[in-house]
C-alpha cells in the first residue's frame, strides 16, 4: 500500500496541481478549483456532464483531483 500511495503522490506533484493556502487546489491551465470538481461528481453530476461544464477537463484531470482529494484526507498532502 505504501507504494501504492507513494505512487499516487508522485502522480499528483506531476500533474502541476496548484496547492492553495486553504487546502484547495486549482488545475493547472484550467482555473478550476478540484473541490468545484468532486463536489459536483458528489452530487451525482456525470463526467459526461461534467465535461459539458467544463469542456477542458481530461481524464487526467478527474484522476488527479480524486487523488488529491484522497491524499488529503489520509493527511498525505
Amino acid at each position: 500500500m505504501k507504494t501504492l500511495i507513494a505512487n499516487w503522490e508522485s502522480e499528483v506533484r506531476q500533474s502541476g496541481l496548484i496547492i492553495l493556502p486553504d487546502g484547495d487546489a486549482r488545475l493547472p491551465g484550467h482555473g478550476i478549483l478540484v473541490s468545484d470538481v468532486v463536489q459536483k461528481l458528489a452530487y451525482g453530476l456525470g463526467e459526461q456532464m461534467l465535461r459539458q461544464t467544463y469542456p477542458a477537463l481530461t481524464d487526467k484531470d478527474l484522476r488527479v483531483c480524486s487523488l488529491f482529494c484522497y491524499l488529503r484526507a489520509i493527511h498525505k498532502i
